[in-house]
C-alpha cells in the first residue's frame, strides 16, 4: 500500500475539513480481481472516490471533486487568470511527480532516484524558488492545490535527498509552511497519516 497519487487527495480532504475512509489495497488481487471491476464507472482506476453510488476516478478530477463540494473553493483560483495558472502549475508538478513515481518502482536503489531528482526535478525546482521568491504561495497570498502537489513533491525529494532543498530558500520555506498548516498538523500527527512508502517499497 503506496501514498502514490492518492497522498494529494488526502491532503486536500484534511485541509477542507471534509471526513473520508480509506481503502488500501495489499494485494494486486484485491484491486484487479475483485472492486475493479465492480466499480461502476467506464474507467475504473486507482485512487478514486466513491460518493454514494457516484463513483470518480482520474486524480485531477478527483482533486476538482474534493475542492468544489467544500467551502475552499479558492483553491482552484480565484479569477480566470489565476485558475489557469493553477492548471499550469499542477500540470509541471504532476509531469515531476509521474516521473519519479515511475523510477521509483523500477530502481534498485536509491541512487538511481537521487541522480533524476539531480538532474530533472531540481531545475524545475528552481524554477518555482522564483516563483515562490517573496511569497509563502505559489500564487503569492493565497493557497491553491498546487500547493500541496508541490508539498507532495518536496516530501519525496527529502525523503531521498534530505539536502535537496539547501539551495532552495523559497521552495524550503514554502515546504515548512504547507507542513505547518494547522489541519495538516493535525493529520502528520494522526493514525491516517503514512509516512511511506511514496511510490514503491524501495521509497
Amino acid at each position: 500500500s503506496i501514498k502514490g497519487r492518492a497522498e494529494l487527495i488526502r491532503l486536500l480532504f484534511e485541509y477542507t475539513g471534509q471526513a473520508y475512509t480509506q481503502k488500501k489495497y495489499t494485494t494486486p488481487s484485491d484491486w484487479f480481481g475483485k472492486d475493479k471491476a465492480a466499480l461502476k464507472t467506464p474507467f475504473p482506476n486507482l485512487p478514486y472516490i466513491q460518493d454514494g453510488d457516484h463513483v470518480i476516478t482520474e486524480s485531477d478530477a478527483l482533486a476538482d471533486f474534493v475542492v468544489l463540494r467544500s467551502n475552499e473553493q479558492s483553491l482552484l483560483g480565484k479569477n480566470t487568470n489565476d485558475i489557469v495558472r493553477v492548471t499550469e502549475y499542477r500540470s509541471v508538478i504532476t509531469d515531476q511527480n509521474n516521473l519519479l513515481g515511475g523510477a521509483a518502482f523500477g530502481a534498485k536503489s536509491i541512487d538511481a532516484i537521487v541522480k533524476l531528482i539531480t538532474e530533472k526535478t531540481i531545475p524545475v525546482l528552481t524554477k518555482f524558488n522564483n516563483v515562490l521568491n517573496g511569497h509563502n504561495y505559489l500564487l503569492g497570498d493565497y493557497i491553491t492545490v498546487p500547493d500541496f502537489s508541490l508539498f507532495y513533491l518536496e516530501e519525496f525529494v527529502l525523503a531521498a535527498k534530505p539536502d535537496a532543498l539547501d539551495a532552495l530558500p523559497n521552495v524550503a520555506k514554502h515546504h515548512k509552511t504547507i507542513r505547518n498548516l494547522p489541519a495538516i498538523d493535525a493529520y502528520f500527527n494522526s493514525d491516517r497519516y503514512q509516512a511511506k512508502p511514496f511510490w514503491s517499497q524501495l521509497i
